[in-house]
């Protein structure tokens, strides 16, 4: 590590600190590796989603000018305003938490915030198996696709457990010679291969514009942290179905079919043409996991055979 890499994270250090420090009434709960997620409602109630447990009433409470406070500091940290006019705020802390904050007349008036923490560890795939998120059938199956370079789309509802998923897949690329871009909004991804760049998105810089720049930069694989538009879904299909395959990405949704159909709309939003066949070309594998209260697992897993257009469905292999 040179000099200005340790001067870097030392500082990083000293702005994480700062914060928990001053983020008041919560600032335990920053510290606690086993909680996830901390959301602040409307009537000051603080709810807490802790590791094994899932959402639980924290049976405390946060006065309105605390939770004004903490909102309003983690916009300033951010070199953000939150104003009657911008009322809401979405940053990364400096260890990579997500911080979502909404006040002023789009709450009443009552502070409301979630902030999403950041987790180090990555866990294996093999972990998985033993924590029954996955079946040995399942795992195998994965790291053949992986090593396939068949292109994964991982499809499940808010906190099951998609990012994680995602990093445990990448540990498997950790030995690989591959040329890897990763495209996130917020650092999250994790990936010790050796030809590996991470790009991040701005509020000027939007994926698609990354997507479109990756392009000249030759990867073989690219991975994206969520699909949430039109424009990145249409060029990472593209990409994907150019030469640059075994790639991997999340979008939110239900089911299989449904993540598959969310994609449709998504393209829809930038395009009067149909792109059913580029899906199909495009997207080989879709992994659908689910939370069901304290469990998260992986509900199925099927190939993307063809799109059946009598019937405006695609036809799946299951696994």
């Amino acid at each position: 590590m040179t000099d200005l890499e340790i001067s870097r994270e030392l500082e990083n250090e000293k702005k994480i600190n700062f914060l928990k420090e001053n983020l008041v009434g919560i600032e335990k709960w920053l510290n606690d590796e086993n909680i996830s997620e901390i959301s602040l409602n409307q009537d000051g109630k603080i709810y807490l989603d802790i590791k094994g447990k899932g959402r639980i009433d924290s049976e405390k409470t946060l006065s309105k000018v605390d939770g004004e406070n903490i909102i309003k500091l983690v916009a300033a940290f951010s070199g953000k305003q939150i104003t009657e006019e911008t009322p809401i705020i979405s940053a990364s802390l400096p260890d990579g938490s997500r911080f979502e904050g909404l006040m002023h007349q789009v709450t009443n008036f009552s502070p409301v915030f979630s902030i999403r923490k950041h987790t180090t560890e990555v866990i294996p795939l093999e972990k998985f198996v033993e924590t029954n998120f996955m079946t040995n059938e399942q795992k195998e199956y994965i790291e053949q696709a992986i090593i396939d370079k068949k292109n994964i789309l991982v499809v499940g509802g808010t906190s099951s457990g998609k990012t994680t998923f995602l990093n445990a897949c990448l540990d498997k690329l950790k030995d690989s010679e591959d040329r890897i871009s990763v495209i996130e909004e917020v650092r999250e991804l994790k990936c010790e291969a050796k030809n590996i760049n991470f790009f991040t998105s701005t509020e000027t810089v939007s994926y698609r514009d990354i997507l479109r720049s990756n392009m000249r930069l030759n990867p073989d694989r690219i991975i994206l942290g969520e699909l949430r538009t039109g424009g990145e879904t249409i060029e990472l299909l593209k990409a994907w179905n150019s030469g640059h395959s075994g790639g991997l990405a999340t979008i939110h949704a239900n089911s299989t079919l449904a993540g598959l159909k969310k994609v449709e709309q998504y393209i829809d939003e930038v395009t009067v043409k149909s792109q059913h066949y580029l899906i199909v070309e495009a997207i080989n594998v879709v992994v659908n996991i689910v939370r069901d209260g304290t469990r998260r697992y992986i509900k199925e897993i099927a190939e993307v055979v063809a799109y059946d257009k009598e019937n405006d469905t695609y036809i799946l292999n299951k696994k």
